[in-house]
C-alpha cells in the first residue's frame, strides 16, 4: 500500500534521482534540473509543501505544491519512479 508523508531532508537524493528519471526527455530539451539542495531550499519556503509517496518503505514519488494567499493551489511538479508509471501510483486517467 502506498503511504503519503511530508518530505524529510534525507529524501533529497532520492527525489533528485526520481526527478531526473521522470523528466529525462524534458531535461534534454532544456528543462532545469531540480537538485537535492534545491529540494531542501524549496521545502523551507512557507508557501511550498513537498509530499513523498512510499511503497514498502521506499520513496517512489513526490508532489511539490505551492499555495499563495488568495490564489488556487498549484502543483509545481509530480513524479514517480519509471517502473511504477503503469501501476496504480502513476496511472494516467
Amino acid at each position: 500500500m502506498v503511504k503519503i508523508r511530508v518530505f524529510r531532508e534525507e529524501d533529497t537524493a532520492t527525489l533528485e534521482a526520481i526527478y531526473r528519471e521522470a523528466f529525462q526527455d524534458e531535461i534534454k530539451r532544456g528543462m532545469e534540473i531540480v537538485t537535492a539542495r534545491e529540494f531542501i531550499e524549496f521545502s523551507k519556503r512557507p508557501e511550498v509543501k513537498i509530499f513523498v509517496a512510499e511503497l514498502d518503505d521506499q520513496v517512489v514519488g513526490y508532489v511539490m505544491i505551492s499555495e499563495r494567499r488568495g490564489l488556487p493551489l498549484r502543483v509545481n511538479t509530480i513524479a514517480v519512479k519509471k517502473n511504477l508509471e503503469e501501476g496504480a501510483l502513476g496511472r494516467n486517467y
